[in-house]
């Protein structure tokens, strides 16, 4: 064998290019789920927003114009 390489036990090489391929197909799968997911989350997202007369994100409180007043007074003493 010539640059010190030993292919082992025969059938190991096949091995080893399964193990790659498997190796690279899962990291594939898993970014692909991230992607999923990222999406999954935006799609919810609008879907929340476009809900109601208001276009708020659910969670966050909408002043009326008096409470903002109101609140920038106080910020301003």
């Amino acid at each position: 064998m010539t640059g010190g390489q030993n292919p082992g036990a025969p059938g190991q090489q096949g091995r080893m290019r399964q193990r790659a391929l498997f190796e690279t197909t899962n990291s594939q799968l898993s970014t692909l789920r991230e992607k999923a997911e990222h999406q999954q989350e935006l799609i919810s997202a609008r879907k929340i927003r476009r809900k109601g007369n208001r276009v708020t994100p659910k969670g966050k409180f909408a002043f009326s114009i008096e409470e903002v007043r109101e609140i920038a007074e106080q910020a301003q003493v």
